[in-house]
């Protein structure tokens, strides 16, 4: 249970991360290069993907793909200018992603921006037709060859698809765009990982470290008493303190 003392305990702390400066050492901060939603949709796709791992090594792999786009991410996808800087190798590119696995992740967003226009979309369409986001997501990428980049089923927390969506949701917010305006953010479910479920743990919020979906769902229903119309605000309160640890 939430009570009115850590209500106010985690409006204190989102508010205290919620700003510019959060950007600083955070993936998001390479989707404000840019101003045009497409470039922003690519680029945000991309970083909160690879958002795993050490934040600096993360960063650096970003800042390189960043540069090979020269300011214009999806001219970068639509003419397969990837191609060249990420072939058909099984080495690594980053962690236990290799260039090839990255190369089919480019090519399955050139197909989509080919056939949607933006990966927006192509959302939009999906949950018209009855599919939710990240079934949408995940099946379009299934069988694509890109590994783990794109979770596969949504049988785990899907930690890095729920930070994308949060990221185009969220409006009235330094960090996250707000593009998205045809999706709830009440509909978002909480990006859960390690640093977000020891603090979780630590507020007495959950007695075990489990990541599922149906986790991540739970503790997004919780924060609903803090935040009703934008309950993944609290992200910023368990994950900020969390890297800070």
């Amino acid at each position: 249970m939430i009570n009115e003392e850590l209500k106010i305990q985690l409006r204190q702390l989102a508010d205290q991360y919620e700003t510019a400066d959060f950007l600083i050492k955070d993936p998001a901060q390479f989707m404000h290069r840019f101003k045009l939603p497409a470039d922003i949709e690519i680029m945000g796709l991309i970083a909160s993907s690879l958002a795993l791992g050490q934040r600096k090594v993360t960063l650096d792999k970003l800042k390189y793909i960043c540069s090979l786009m020269q300011g214009n991410p999806e001219q970068w996808i639509e003419k397969k200018m990837y191609q060249k800087d990420f072939p058909d190798s099984y080495i690594k590119f980053y962690r236990f992603f290799s260039y090839s696995e990255m190369r089919h992740f480019f090519d399955g967003i050139c197909l989509l921006m080919q056939n949607y226009g933006t990966i927006g979309n192509y959302l939009y369409e999906q949950q018209k037709s009855g599919t939710n986001p990240l079934s949408a997501m995940s099946g379009y990428f299934v069988n694509r060859g890109v590994g783990a980049i794109i979770p596969q089923n949504t049988q785990s927390a899907c930690k890095r698809l729920n930070l994308y969506f949060r990221w185009m949701v969220r409006d009235h917010s330094q960090v996250d765009m707000g593009l998205w305006t045809w999706f709830n953010k009440q509909n978002l479910i909480l990006p859960l990982d390690t640093h977000v479920m020891d603090e979780v743990c630590r507020l007495g919020l959950s007695i075990n470290k489990s990541t599922s979906l149906s986790k991540a769902r739970e503790l997004t229903n919780l924060l609903c008493k803090v935040w009703p119309d934008d309950p993944c605000k609290g992200d910023f309160a368990l994950f900020g303190v969390g890297v800070n640890r």
